[in-house]
């Protein structure tokens, strides 16, 4: 029924296929870290040695997909809005528009796993920033949505998908030399909405847990989880942004001084 989107229902179309590939997610997680991590054991940096340019052209069109896939899945969900004032049994036991954009956004998490296929095969270092915020959100958001814990999931959806569809057009156009240069200037816009994205996903979190149960899958993991990446992308953007604003204020100083010791 995942092909008709009027009349999907999810504990009948979603939740089976879910537990059905339970199993094959947490398989490709595993194969993903195993295979970062021998890639990782012998990774030389060589800024000579580049991808061939049919990877470069399969990951522009991959960036452009996902980002064109990331903006339609965020349609969906903002053009059917679910009633969220029913019961979890009710809800999921109706037609739901709404379910079946979150159900296709569940699997995009694993489809990530991409990104580094294309980074290795570009001889690219891959940080714990990459691989961690990938495995840890394709795990959690597959048992949040098996689990259906809490509607306010929802909302992770909501903002990653608008966020994918932004960052990922913005990898597509750093793609073309010729508008590579002016484009990364902005690309300190996309750390920052990614910013955004976990402040908000935190606010809901610390919300719902004074209006439900505090829960381990509902409340104490996603807590932990957004703290975590709040914490790594604040930090990745003091260090790649705010770090080059000083190193440059003191090259300019250190100019000035030179110049006029000179004169």
């Amino acid at each position: 029924m995942l092909h008709n989107i009027d009349n999907f229902i999810w504990n009948r179309d979603a939740e089976p296929l879910l537990k059905h590939h339970t199993e094959h997610m947490l398989s490709i997680s595993i194969a993903y870290l195993f295979g970062l991590l021998l890639y990782q054991q012998n990774f030389k940096p060589d800024s000579k040695k580049t991808g061939h340019p049919f990877f470069k052209y399969m990951e522009r069109v991959w960036n452009l997909s996902f980002s064109v896939f990331s903006g339609v899945c965020f349609w969906g969900l903002i053009s059917n809005p679910a009633d969220f004032s029913v019961s979890l049994d009710v809800l999921f036991n109706q037609k739901l528009k709404f379910g079946y954009w979150i159900f296709l956004y569940c699997f995009t998490k694993v489809l990530e796993y991409v990104d580094t296929v294309f980074l290795m095969l570009n001889n690219k270092q891959i940080h714990t920033l990459h691989w961690s915020h990938h495995v840890i959100t394709a795990v959690f958001t597959w048992y949040a949505a098996l689990y259906k814990v809490n509607v306010v999931h929802a909302v992770f959806a909501f903002t990653n998908l608008f966020v994918h569809t932004i960052m990922y057009f913005y990898y597509f156009l750093t793609s073309f030399e010729s508008v590579k240069a002016r484009v990364q200037k902005y690309a300190y816009i996309v750390t920052l909405i990614q910013i955004l994205q976990f402040v908000i996903c935190l606010s809901v979190i610390v919300w719902n847990s004074f209006r439900t149960n505090f829960t381990l899958l509902n409340s104490a993991i996603p807590l932990v989880m957004y703290s975590y990446y709040l914490h790594m992308f604040v930090s990745f953007y003091i260090r790649r942004y705010q770090k080059k604003k000083v190193d440059c204020v003191v090259v300019e100083t250190s100019e000035r001084w030179r110049v006029t010791k000179l004169s």
